[in-house]
C-alpha cells in the first residue's frame, strides 16, 4: 500500500511520430540516427551524416503518406488520451498520481518526460511500452532511453 508521502506515476512509452508534415524530416533523422535500431554502413562516425541524407531523401515521400492521414501521426494524441484516462482513474485511489507520455523518436521525448516527472518530485514510477512488437523490434530501446535519462 502506498504511503501518504509517495507520489506515484506511470510513463507510457512509445516510438512517436511527426505531429505535422513539417516534422517528418526531424522524425526520420531521429530514427536513422539511432544505431541501436538501424546500423547504417560506416560505423558510428557516418551514422548521423547518412541519417541526415536519408531523412532528406525520404522526407517528401513520407510527408505525402502523412498528408493522406491528416498531415501527421495520430499516435501522440491517442497516447495522451490514454494517459488522461489512466490518470483520472488511478488518481481516485491514489491522490497525486500522474501519468506521463514519453516518445523515443519525437516529442515529448522520453528524456524530457523523465526530467519533468523527477522535477515534479514523483516517485514509484512504472513504465509501459505502448508499441506493437514489430515496431519496437528490440524491447531494450526504451530502456536505453530511460537509463540515459536517469544517468544510471
Amino acid at each position: 500500500m502506498l504511503q501518504h508521502s509517495d507520489k506515484p506515476c506511470v510513463v507510457l512509452l512509445g516510438m512517436g511520430g511527426p505531429d505535422k508534415s513539417a516534422d517528418v524530416r526531424e522524425y526520420l533523422y531521429n530514427i536513422f540516427s539511432d544505431r541501436s535500431l538501424i546500423r547504417l554502413p560506416g560505423g558510428k562516425l557516418f551514422q548521423r551524416p547518412l541519417a541526415r541524407l536519408i531523412s532528406l531523401l525520404r522526407s517528401s515521400k513520407v510527408r505525402r503518406n502523412y498528408q493522406s492521414i491528416g498531415g501527421g501521426s495520430p499516435i501522440l494524441m491517442w497516447t495522451m488520451k490514454q494517459a488522461e484516462q489512466i490518470e483520472q482513474l488511478l488518481s481516485e485511489e491514489m491522490p497525486g498520481f500522474r501519468c506521463f507520455v514519453g516518445m523515443r523518436y519525437f516529442h515529448p521525448l522520453i528524456e524530457d518526460t523523465i526530467a519533468k516527472a523527477l522535477n515534479d518530485g514523483l516517485t514509484g514510477s512504472s513504465f509501459f511500452r505502448c508499441t506493437h512488437s514489430s515496431a519496437a523490434q528490440q524491447p531494450g530501446l526504451h530502456l536505453m532511453s530511460l537509463v540515459g535519462s536517469l544517468r544510471i
